[in-house]
């Protein structure tokens, strides 16, 4: 096959579609479909980037056909094409309307030989939605009705106007970044490197749209610069690996309002998405552990479908459903077992209505499982050994802390049959109890007294300690491990007088909290880092 007698330069990046609808033009012939007819080319095969078609091509048009093949998709059979070092799944690609960049054609009319634009293979991936050389939006073209013309890009830009160019911050195309990298290099390292490009690019996307749009978002209304922020905020997350989007997940969890109480409106953008992918094994990765949080941290019922899968049983219970469970496990009424949560004894899945709590079953099984183990078989039981609900009126204290001086201080505990007991059949001895106390001194305070000052928990306490917003004091010499003054008075003063916490600052606005606390994010201002299931504290001059 012999070069035809006129000829265009091959740009770095173009698809042979593109190379040849220039080589037409520039040979008289105005559509490259009847220029492939007349030269002996299969038409459709070369579209689907054909070797042996890129090969007669690249002869005519004296042209590198390695370089050709490179930036063309290859239709490798089953939905599945080749692009550069990259294995692509179809969807990662738009092959029906093209994009082009409004400065690279303008740049490319001013060189005759290019005959009015170009097409570059990065610009049928889907994710990609600038031009790598000048850093703005690709802009769609009109399609011209005809589908055998839709890679003829020089019919497609016959009078066609460029916009004036939309320029998007380098820091905001950080997962286009990886993407031509993974195109133009190959595969990377570590576990987004590892996936699949279409579930990589595709939950990025979704997921950083729930961050930055919320969970009402409609898929079908986001621009494509918004398109490219959420591409952004979701690479910056899921570059950290799976746990990473597990904690967004447990994050806007905490930051929705307290009456969307489902999954499904939690996340319904990304959830509504990755239910949508049920025929696609490669995103099992994502929807199993996303199915899994779903099942530890709402209360879906026994059989409930989530992401195609029946719930087994249900582990998280809404106060309904809890009063019934906690009455079969522990043997305790609903209230007791809001008490010994309130305090940090049994953890708790996030808000939901009526400022009431979603309880874990595991949780609960552990936490008697706890107790039971103090529980010796043939343990002769003391005279003062009393139930524990006893034990906290003769010790002057609460349930709550009785059995968490228990927990701490190893204290033996007493049933009949230790290995069966529920919480009402152990009991405990007072004298153990009084031993692990001492008379308050005055720069300190119990768990329970400094919780209330700071109208939180024991637990929200606790980690207050850990992070060092308020102080330990060390128990008097002659004592004894004390279970209730360890706090310093002074350091809860302090932290009162500079910190407040979100049901505080709602209640003295007349506020919603969980709504309050989503505004709040809108703004930038964030609580004190102590832990997912503690009560929120901000600082007083965030907030003022």
């Amino acid at each position: 096959m012999k070069r035809l007698p006129l000829r265009v330069t091959c740009i770095p990046g173009e698809t042979a579609a593109s190379f040849a609808s220039r080589l037409a033009r520039r040979n008289g012939v105005r559509r490259l479909v009847t220029f492939c007819s007349d030269v002996g080319i299969d038409y459709s095969q070369l579209m689907n980037g054909a070797p042996a078609e890129i090969e007669r091509l690249a002869t005519l048009g004296g042209a590198d056909h390695r370089i050709l093949q490179f930036w063309s998709p290859r239709l490798m059979g089953d939905g599945w094409f080749e692009l550069g070092c990259a294995h692509l799944k179809f969807t990662c690609l738009q092959r029906t309307n093209a994009r082009v960049c409004p400065v690279c054609i303008s740049e490319a009319r001013q060189q005759r030989e290019r005959a009015s634009g170009i097409h570059l293979g990065l610009w049928q991936l889907e994710s990609i939605r600038t031009c790598h050389l000048h850093g703005c939006l690709l802009e769609p073209l009109v399609s011209l009705g005809h589908g055998r013309d839709a890679f003829d890009i020089v019919r497609l830009l016959e009078g066609y106007l460029p916009p004036q160019p939309t320029y998007v911050d380098e820091n905001e195309r950080h997962l286009e970044t990886w993407l031509a990298g993974r195109i133009g290099t190959g595969r990377g390292s570590g576990w987004f490197d590892d996936l699949p490009i279409h579930v990589a690019t595709q939950t990025a996307e979704n997921l950083g749209a729930l961050m930055i749009l919320g969970a009402d978002a409609k898929r079908s209304e986001i621009s494509a610069r918004d398109w490219l922020r959420a591409g952004n905020a979701g690479y910056a997350v899921m570059r950290n690996g799976l746990d990473a989007i597990l904690a967004t997940l447990r994050e806007i969890q905490s930051l929705t309002p307290i009456d969307a109480r489902l999954h499904r409106h939690r996340f319904g953008l990304f959830y509504n998405w990755l239910r949508d992918r049920d025929e696609d094994p490669a995103f099992d990765i994502i929807r199993d552990s996303v199915r899994e949080y779903i099942w530890s941290n709402f209360p879906v019922t026994e059989g409930s479908i989530i992401l195609g899968v029946p719930t087994p049983e249900q582990r998280v219970h809404t106060p309904a459903t809890a009063a019934t469970r906690a009455g079969e496990i522990l043997g305790m009424t609903l209230a007791t077992l809001r008490l010994l949560r309130a305090q940090g004894l049994i953890s708790h899945a996030p808000a939901c209505p009526k400022g009431a709590s979603y309880f874990d079953e595991g949780e609960v099984t552990g936490f008697l499982k706890k107790l039971n183990s103090l529980a010796k078989p043939g343990a002769k039981t003391p005279e003062d050994a009393v139930p524990f609900r006893e034990a906290a009126l003769q010790c002057q204290t609460s349930l709550a802390e009785v059995v968490a001086c228990v927990l701490d201080n190893h204290l033996p505990l007493f049933a009949s049959a230790p290995t069966e007991a529920r919480f009402g059949d152990l009991s405990v001895s007072i004298r153990a109890i009084r031993q692990t106390t001492t008379i308050p001194a005055d720069e300190a305070l119990s768990l329970g007294e400094a919780s209330l000052r700071l109208k939180t928990d024991t637990r929200t306490i606790r980690a207050l300690l850990e992070c060092g917003h308020i102080d330990h004091i060390l128990p008097f010499s002659d004592a004894k491990h004390r279970r209730w003054r360890v706090v310093c008075a002074r350091s809860v003063e302090h932290f009162r007088t500079n910190h407040v916490s979100l049901t505080e600052l709602a209640d003295s606005r007349n506020r919603d909290a969980a709504n309050l606390s989503k505004e709040l994010y809108r703004y930038g201002v964030r609580p004190l880092r102590i832990g997912d299931k503690c009560q929120r504290f901000f600082r007083w001059c965030d907030v003022i």
